[in-house]
């Protein structure tokens, strides 16, 4: 275990990864962290400061001066001032003499140079040489190479307590299996869930454990250019960490910092995947799909249904983060909500699979997009020539017999669907749906009446056997809705989809069903890590998120919009 944590710390960036996973250690380690990396403020040498006592020594204030991978002569001193020795010349002559707290003064000073890897041969005798010059006084300095800070990191993160010899078997097994990810996360789940029954260990260290295990796991993908696997382990982290770090929320307490750090690491690790392996490739007219490189239209459907819905949520915690920030602050994150959603109109325009949904449930996938698209007025247009096409290509495949949304599951099936054109299986495969109330109520709440009309003469001519529902979360959700371990909530049957009772009739439904509000991750104003859940659990999206919306003039007030012409055909142009 201790090669496999050393590997991975040879990986890491210095900024926002190496430097992010060592406050937890020390913090662990029993150190109080009194100074974090922050961006855009002077260090004076010290990324991390941290006062305590280790393996039982001298209360001491240790001061750590981060860098990534093995130290090597350009790393050590070179004309960059990001180099070790004016670093190490920076702590000795600027932030000792003032910027340690007055109560830690008199205490023994360490100065650590900190690294991932190992010091190079040719700069271990300047190093030393460095060190026992300036070790003076109260003054004295600790190498923290890799081998130190792997021993340190199994002996306090995945110690044998924590991380025990089945858990460590389940952890090899995901590694190895990286490059295939849909083995790889099984095992990982399983890792997750043993953690979560660790009771008799308490949170924090659970969490820190979790977060570590993450890491590592993104470290060895990257390296190898491989990610799936660590998206998919990042979603299920935070899903799982907040079944542990609910117990007690106060924003100052070491749950909710434990469980914030998984978050920063699902975040870097969500932001490396869509940045990389998604946007570059949407303004591409069938990029996407070739890109993913399976054979058959159900593969590539599934998947592409799959990677929209990942975007709309990487966007979504965008627009959550937004809601956080100053307005000076704001810029960045406006840019990337708004490449997120010219990409999300490229990615369906170039990939017409995207207008033919295949499953019942991917109203899911459509819901996240609808749902980040509605809250900036200048993709209406789009959204209701999307929901065109949505409509008009489920009713033709239906009745044309092709490949229309049904509740198949099972994947060989759906290989082989429509397996006949008997009206019996056809009323098998399609017993009940939220995808058509879904494409209805955005209807209904962009003012398409002409689409809502088109729903309504369809499944009163070819749908009377098809049950109408939407699902809503009840007071046994809140157990169940982050790791799905069963069925929970209720569904709301028999929905009228004419136009004028709809609306009334699913969001009346949203305010007599008050147990949405009284979920743990909503009181914590967290909201996507809800819509992640719904994602990664394939729970249908309550409609509460959408009650703002609903009884704002942003829909209310909405002007018609302009006839769609429904044989209007994806554009041929990489724009949108």
């Amino acid at each position: 275990m201790k090669l496999i944590i050393k590997e991975y710390l040879g990986l890491l960036l210095e900024r926002e990864e190496l430097d992010a996973i060592l406050p937890d250690l020390l913090s662990q380690m029993g150190l109080n962290v009194y100074t974090k990396p922050m961006r855009g403020t002077p260090e004076f040498g010290v990324d991390i400061a941290a006062v305590g006592s280790i393996n039982n020594g001298v209360e001491s204030v240790y001061l750590f001066s981060v860098k990534e991978g093995n130290l090597t002569r350009s790393t050590w001193l070179s004309s960059s001032p990001q180099s070790l020795k004016p670093s190490l010349e920076q702590i000795l002559d600027a932030y000792i003499p003032s910027r340690i707290p007055p109560e830690h003064i008199d205490k023994p000073i360490v100065i650590c140079p900190c690294f991932g890897g190992d010091v190079n041969t040719n700069v271990k005798q300047d190093l030393a040489g460095y060190e026992k010059r300036n070790t003076q006084g109260n003054i004295s300095f600790e190498n923290w190479n890799g081998d130190k800070l792997a021993g340190y990191i199994e002996d306090y993160l995945l110690n044998e307590e924590l991380l025990t010899s089945p858990l460590q078997s389940l952890f090899r097994k995901s590694l190895a299996l990286i490059d295939n990810p849909e083995a790889s996360i099984k095992h990982f789940i399983i890792l997750l869930n043993m953690i979560l029954e660790y009771k008799s260990i308490d949170e924090p260290k659970r969490l820190s454990q979790i977060n570590v295990c993450l890491w590592i796991l993104y470290s060895w993908g990257r390296d190898l250019g491989n990610i799936e696997t660590a998206y998919l382990a990042a979603e299920k982290s935070i899903l799982f960490a907040w079944e542990i770090a609910k117990k007690d929320q106060g924003k100052n307490n070491k749950n909710m910092k434990a469980y914030y750090s998984i978050l920063n690491t699902y975040n870097k690790i969500s932001s490396d995947y869509i940045e990389n392996k998604i946007l570059p490739y949407t303004n591409i007219k069938h990029g996407i799909s070739v890109a993913i490189g399976l054979q058959s239209d159900v593969s590539v459907n599934l998947k592409l249904f799959d990677l929209l819905s990942r975007l709309a949520i990487y966007g979504l915690h965008l627009q959550n983060k937004l809601f956080t920030l100053k307005p000076e602050e704001n810029k960045n994150i406006i840019d990337k909500i708004k490449k997120c959603t010219s990409s999300i109109k490229e990615m369906i325009i170039n990939n017409p699979l995207l207008l033919s949904p295949y499953k019942d449930d991917q109203a899911i996938d459509i819901f996240l997009a609808l749902y980040l698209l509605s809250y900036d007025n200048e993709h209406d247009s789009f959204v209701a020539e999307w929901i065109s096409h949505l409509i008009n290509l489920s009713f033709i495949s239906y009745t044309g017999n092709a490949k229309y949304p049904s509740n198949i599951n099972k994947f060989y099936e759906l290989l082989e669907h429509p397996a006949s054109t008997d009206i019996k299986y056809k009323h098998k495969v399609t017993k009940a749906s939220i995808l058509y109330p879904t494409l209805a109520i955005f209807s209904a709440l962009y003012k398409l009446d002409n689409l809502n009309d088109e729903i309504l003469k369809f499944v009163n001519q070819h749908f009377q056997h098809c049950t109408m529902l939407y699902w809503y979360p009840k007071d046994d959700s809140e157990h169940h809705f982050y790791i799905k371990n069963k069925l929970h909530g209720a569904e709301l049957t028999s929905i009228q989809l004419d136009k004028d009772k709809l609306l009334d009739q699913v969001f009346n439904e949203c305010q007599s069903s008050n147990d949405f509000f009284n979920l743990s991750i909503i009181k914590q104003k967290l909201e996507p890590i809800l819509l992640t859940a719904c994602r990664s659990n394939r729970t249908p999206v309550p409609l509460h998120v959408l009650c703002d919306f609903y009884e704002s003039s942003f829909i209310n007030n909405k002007e018609t919009t302009k006839q769609i012409n429904a044989d209007v055909q994806p554009s041929n142009s990489n724009t949108v």
